[in-house]
């Protein structure tokens, strides 16, 4: 009697171990752009000549995943530096991702993933020469 009031203690304490795991891992996904902390990324190196050739923003409401294209209608125009950065602090951050096209190029192509509504602004600048 006594051991099977262990085992079923045992079996009760497991249980309710791995449902309140279960539920933390429900409100956690690793790979969701919303549960990064960063705020802002660099792509690139910004030499001293270069300007800002584009510039948009994200703003805070958007649904997510969003894509930003832009092409550099200066054939000499390459792209080298690119900045994406929130507005304002937030406990969750974002992700970007390069879709299409490269540094070094006159096109270059984002996606910004991150909490299914953003609760900022994030805005874009792409550096050409």
């Amino acid at each position: 009697m006594a051991k099977n009031f262990a085992l079923s203690s045992a079996i009760l304490l497991v249980t309710v171990v791995l449902v309140s795991n279960f539920r933390k891992v429900d409100a956690f996904i690793p790979n969701s752009g919303a549960y990064t902390p960063n705020l802002s990324y660099f792509f690139g190196v910004r030499p001293a000549g270069n300007v800002l050739c584009f510039e948009r923003t994200i703003p805070k409401g958007t649904t997510t995943p969003v894509n930003v294209y832009y092409t550099n209608p200066v054939a000499a125009g390459l792209i080298n530096f690119v900045t994406v950065n929130a507005d304002r602090y937030a406990k969750y951050g974002f992700r970007v991702s390069i879709l299409s096209g490269a540094l070094g190029t006159v096109t270059l192509n984002f996606q910004l993933t991150g909490k299914a509504v953003l609760p900022y602004n994030v805005v874009f600048q792409y550096w050409c020469v």
